[in-house]
């Protein structure tokens, strides 16, 4: 469990995110370096967009951004 504010209502125990680009990336990395129980849902086919703009399909490069 991690508290991060005395006025939070309830401690932060796990975070569950989708995997996509952009915020639920963002989110699942921060969880991930602070510690907190993070699970990742890929979407079918492993399937993401990245920097460039272009669509990848590849289970190994859609976990490696995880790292």
């Amino acid at each position: 469990m991690v508290s991060f504010s005395p006025i939070l209502l309830k401690d932060i125990i796990e975070i569950r995110c989708g995997g996509q680009s952009g915020i639920d990336e963002s989110g699942a990395k921060a969880s991930i370096k602070l510690g907190i129980k993070t699970t990742i849902l890929s979407p079918y086919g492993w399937k993401f967009r990245n920097k460039q703009g272009e669509d990848i399909c590849n289970e190994q490069l859609f976990k490696n951004r995880f790292l």
